[in-house]
């Protein structure tokens, strides 16, 4: 079994300031802003604005997954949507495509909150996307297979 705990100490690299205009898919315009700055490892500091309408994933049971639970099908939700919160990690795959892994919180039209893990598509920008990344410096965020949970994982490197 491999070690359960995983770290890597690095430092904090440049932040990059963005904003994300009409129509523009919330996790493509992240990771165009990630590309363009040379940011392959970091964190989503904030990120709020509004969108219209959003598809997430959120924990489910399910019987015959390793851990009695995993993702189900997206959840899909019809504009607009208040994007209140968007946190998660810039990371890459092993033949170095990036992968960030998001999660987000919303509110509907009466205020009414919900969340979930952001799906890769889906999520389009209503009027404003608004937030930052930062970098991190001698830390590589990989994404890789664990053999432990069967599943693609950070691994800090």
């Amino acid at each position: 079994m491999q070690d359960r705990v995983q770290s890597k100490s690095g430092k904090r690299g440049k932040t990059v300031v963005f904003r994300l205009g009409p129509g523009v898919d919330l996790m493509e315009g992240l990771t165009r802003v990630c590309l363009e700055h040379g940011i392959k490892s970091g964190v989503v500091n904030s990120c709020v604005g509004s969108l219209n309408g959003c598809k997430l994933f959120t924990p489910v049971i399910l019987p015959d997954s390793k851990f009695g639970a995993g993702y189900g099908d997206p959840i899909v939700r019809e504009g607009p949507i208040e994007l209140l919160s968007v946190n998660g990690m810039v990371c890459f795959l092993e033949d170095g495509r990036l992968a960030p892994h998001l999660h987000f919180v919303v509110s509907d039209e009466r205020g009414n909150t919900f969340g979930g893990h952001l799906a890769n598509e889906g999520n389009r920008c209503l009027i404003t996307v608004e937030g930052s990344i930062t970098e991190f410096e001698g830390v590589s965020c990989v994404r890789r297979y664990d053999e432990e949970t069967e599943l693609v994982m950070l691994s800090p490197e």
